[in-house]
């Protein structure tokens, strides 16, 4: 399987028998210009024993420049489990997920997760057991926001559960087949709506999209980008061994057909330097629609920074300076239909890579120590501060970095959280096989 994440990196991720004939699951992780970031010929990040298998079925990003893999998990229980994983930039896995974190896990079967992000910096794993379909939510720390063991989004027994996809708001829109009500003993195709809450929009059936002799099957969905979705499906109503191609629209409310007069809204081009930033979007809209630019820092919450017009060639650009340093700053443009507000897929401009290494600290420092350093190449850093007799006293920060430039707002204590004493000190920043020196001077 792939994914794209949202700054233009690919994780492709694979089953492998390299080692020891076992279904091993191995990734990488790809630059749009065609890097491979990660570990020649990729990197092991789930480890079967013989006869067991785990799936990745997708990935969403972290807040820290890694990425969460959702796993159909065989590892322990033959029936199934739903785990997550959680990697760091570099591939590996992240301190406290070396196993993965359970998403579910019961004694019954569950299988199929699916994710979906939301409008926001959250995303939705849908999967199903027994008793229906089932779903949790998480931030993009790796916390679930719903009860353990997620929320039940829909009871109706005796259907399966085929695919998901964003309702372009904050919740999602479901389709599967099920016998439940049908007139001639074959696959029927259902869909539901769940809001952010998990709660069903559509009732707690669903509603029916084709009810047509002979069975539906394979459903694909692709949203409307107006509360609905596009369902694409094949169909044996003209019997057996016949097989068409059928398609449905599903509006918002969940009736059928109609027109669709979705904003499409598409980033086409953007750059960050010298701490400003511009982005252009290409809509399908004219003058007359107003666009709010919204912003979010390293994954901070989105905040509005101005209203736009799109031109007479429906283009809205937006461009600012004075930005944090912020690794990652996020662009999405928002807007109100008559059944709620609609947000584009964030952009994502990284920060500036430097050409050089430096390393740089305001003195005379009183409360707490301004450090910056910049890195032209991901590297494995070490910020230590040192005595004037030569002694390590501290390790303000260590652990692997991705090119760019950061700031570091440290309040000077010793390894056992004491303040330090007055005085002269030295910071040594040792990025690779590069260092880099300067002198603090600390005056309480």
């Amino acid at each position: 399987m792939l994914d794209v994440l949202p700054d233009g990196s690919t994780i492709v991720i694979w089953s492998d028998l390299r080692d020891n004939l076992t279904n091993d699951l191995y990734a990488q992780r790809i630059t749009s210009d065609g890097i491979s970031l990660w570990s020649s010929g990729g990197r092991r990040i789930v480890d079967c024993a013989p006869g067991r298998i785990a799936t990745a079925t997708g990935v969403f990003e972290d807040d820290s420049g890694g990425c969460f893999v959702v796993l159909e998990d065989g590892r322990v229980d033959i029936n199934g489990d739903i785990t997550m994983l959680r990697l760091g930039p570099d591939g590996s896995a992240v301190a406290g997920w070396e196993s993965g974190r359970s998403v579910s896990s019961t004694s019954s079967r569950e299988s199929l997760p699916r994710i979906v992000p939301t409008g926001g910096s959250e995303t939705l794993v849908f999967y199903i057991r027994p008793s229906g379909t089932y779903a949790q939510r998480f931030d993009r720390s790796g916390s679930g926001l719903w009860e353990p063991g997620g929320r039940l989004v829909w009871p109706l027994r005796g259907h399966a559960f085929k695919g998901v996809v964003s309702d372009s708001m904050d919740g999602a829109i479901l389709v599967g087949l099920t016998l439940t009500g049908s007139t001639d003993g074959r696959l029927d195709l259902v869909a539901t709506r769940v809001d952010s809450d998990g709660g069903a929009i559509w009732g707690a059936s669903g509603v029916p999209v084709s009810t047509a002799p002979g069975d539906q099957q394979n459903p694909s969905l692709a949203p409307d980008g107006s509360g609905g979705a596009f369902v694409v499906w094949e169909d044996q109503r003209a019997g057996p061994p016949e097989v068409d191609i059928y398609a449905q629209h599903i509006n918002a409310d969940g009736t059928l057909g109609g027109t669709v007069t979705a904003i499409a809204v598409t980033a086409v081009s953007g750059a960050r330097r010298d701490g400003c930033a511009r982005v252009e979007w290409s809509t399908t809209e004219s003058a007359g629609t107003s666009f709010d630019v919204q912003r979010s820092d390293d994954g901070s919450p989105w905040v509005s920074v101005s209203q736009q017009f799109p031109d007479g060639l429906g283009r809205v650009r937006w461009s600012e300076c004075g930005l944090s340093s912020a690794q990652r700053i996020a662009y999405r443009l928002a807007w109100d239909t008559p059944t709620g507000p609609r947000f584009s897929t964030p952009f994502t401009l990284l920060a500036e890579v430097p050409m050089t290494w430096s390393l740089q600290v305001v003195n005379p420092v009183t409360d707490r120590a301004a450090v910056e350093f910049s890195l032209p190449v991901r590297a494995q850093v070490r910020l230590e501060v040192f005595d004037i007799a030569g002694r390590r006293v501290a390790t303000p920060a260590s652990g692997l970095r991705e090119a760019g430039q950061y700031r570091l707002d440290w309040e000077p204590r010793d390894a056992a959280g004491q303040p330090l004493a007055s005085g002269a000190y030295v910071l040594r920043l040792t990025a690779g096989e590069e260092t880099q020196v300067q002198r603090m001077i600390l005056a309480r």
